[in-house]
């Protein structure tokens, strides 16, 4: 199950990292400054012709409504399913409803994914297919845990590790307040 979602996750980053490529390549931006690296402009590094290009940037913006309204309903499904779980009445039948509603508009946010990457690669060539997935092997790769601090399992646990010092009993944050939010008096 582990590795479902690890594949899963790993395509949704990927799909992410090429459509800000294509944004990227749309702005001609100057890379972001940081101590993350800079990524490498998926496009070019697929040598994508003008066509692809511009096929590329058509499948992206028909399919951006779907995506954004299957992301919406994913949201929609975990606010309602939070609700039911800590509602004042604890009801296993509203829970597992709401479970459900979940499950299936995760499912519908990774059909779409899937339709879009589909459409993507069927515009590539054999050759940038196999660059794709070295591009992909390399981005894996950076991004596994113990990298030089450069992925987030990595950033993950050196917060955890900032936390062991703070003084035994002291909440991570105070409770019952939210960022920007004032003290009660």
């Amino acid at each position: 199950m582990k590795r479902f979602y690890f594949f899963n996750l790993t395509l949704a980053v990927l799909l992410l990292i090429f459509s800000f490529s294509i944004a990227r390549a749309q702005e001609q931006l100057p890379p972001p400054e940081g101590d993350n690296p800079p990524r490498p402009n998926l496009l070019q590094e697929l040598g994508l012709s003008q066509e692809q290009v511009q096929e590329v940037r058509r499948i992206m913006r028909e399919r951006q409504p779907v995506n954004q309204g299957a992301r919406r309903r994913l949201k929609e499904a975990n606010e309602a399913l939070d609700t039911a779980l800590y509602a004042d009445r604890d009801d296993e039948a509203e829970i597992q409803l709401r479970l459900k509603e979940v499950h299936a508009a995760q499912m519908e946010v990774i059909k779409n994914r899937v339709d879009t990457e589909r459409a993507v690669r069927h515009i590539l060539t054999p050759a940038q297919l196999v660059r794709f997935r070295d591009l992909q092997s390399q981005f894996k790769q950076m991004n596994r845990p113990g990298n030089n601090g450069n992925n987030r399992q990595d950033r993950r646990n050196n917060n955890q590790n900032k936390d062991m010092n703070r003084p035994a009993g002291m909440p991570l944050k105070p409770p019952g307040r939210r960022p920007g939010q004032r003290p009660i008096q």
